[in-house]
């Protein structure tokens, strides 16, 4: 796989818009998102469609990751066993030193970068 061991300049959690999980037991600063709406505010804007006026902000709300997937499997009648091979990769942050990409942290504690993606896999 070609980007096996890919270093994100940022967390993955803001990297990948979808397809990661969060451990179920991870602090709730790694398990919540904050600043979901903030991040959409930004994208629009006055002047983008017929109402000039950017809109009201919602109120408030924190944005949870997901910690479980769910999966359907189809197989033949009859089937009494089956093989899986799972494939996955955990994200570790890497120290700063020696490294071209900048780590910092905000003030909720968020580490924004550089991560590696360490490859995981079970049958």
């Amino acid at each position: 796989m070609a980007h096996a061991r890919e270093v994100l300049p940022t967390a993955p959690s803001k990297w990948y818009l979808a397809g990661f999980l969060v451990p179920y037991g991870a602090p709730a600063r790694q398990r919540t998102d904050d600043t979901a709406d903030e991040e959409l505010d930004q994208q629009g804007g006055a002047g983008q469609g017929d109402d000039e006026e950017a809109p009201e902000r919602g109120p408030a709300r924190r944005s949870f990751f997901p910690s479980s997937m769910g999966l359907s499997v189809l197989v033949p009648a009859g089937t009494e066993e089956l093989a899986l091979t799972l494939d996955w990769g955990d994200y570790e942050a890497l120290p700063s030193e020696g490294h071209e990409l900048k780590r910092r942290e905000d003030e909720e504690g968020t580490v924004w970068g550089p991560w590696r993606r360490e490859p995981r896999a079970a049958s």
